[in-house]
């Protein structure tokens, strides 16, 4: 393939990423539209099993043992369908996790691991991130009265501290103290 027929990665957040997921069938049909049909059912029908797979893993309820096995043979048989119709350099590290039982080894062991999402978290190392890259001289120096004028850690810090407290209930609490 050369190097003007490969698209360019595309990232997206969570909530459009599970709406491009939605489409996957729709996006398929598409691109294959002038090829062999049965070659458009095998990605059809592995896009159907990733789906599956995904719908699982977003899960926020426990699963109990029989749901976890169930979920281990429905990876298995999309990724044995993946595998043959990319062959090994189709698979991603985050494919690597689901077809060699990684994640399945990890909700056996902690059950399911929605609570241990980082998402809040990297939502915040975003903005704080845009904050300083739009709003400081990063980190300052200089200024009328020294770097420490100019700083803007501050105040970046007191609105972090303020955001958690309310994204986490805690600043609801303080405040029915306070009245």
């Amino acid at each position: 393939m050369s190097r003007e027929a490969e698209l360019e990665m595309v990232s997206f957040t969570a909530w459009h990423g599970k709406k491009v997921l939605d489409k996957l069938g729709d996006i398929a049909q598409l691109i294959f539209l002038d090829e062999d049909q049965s070659h458009l059912r095998q990605w059809q029908s592995t896009i159907i099993k990733y789906l599956n797979v995904m719908k699982f893993v977003f899960r926020h309820e426990d699963f109990s043992e029989d749901d976890v096995e169930k979920f281990q043979d429905l990876i298995d048989q999309w990724f044995y369908q993946y595998v043959n119709l990319v062959g090994l350099p189709g698979i991603t590290n985050y494919m690597h996790l689901l077809g060699a039982g990684h994640l399945y080894f990890y909700i056996k062991k902690w059950g399911n691991l929605y609570c241990y999402q980082q998402q809040g978290w990297e939502m915040k190392n975003s903005v704080i991130a845009s904050f300083i890259m739009r709003r400081t001289r990063k980190g300052g120096s200089g200024g009328k009265y020294g770097p420490s004028h100019t700083s803007r850690i501050e105040p970046l810090l007191k609105w972090f501290r303020r955001s958690t407290a309310w994204a986490t209930g805690d600043a609801k609490s303080l405040l029915s103290e306070v009245t």
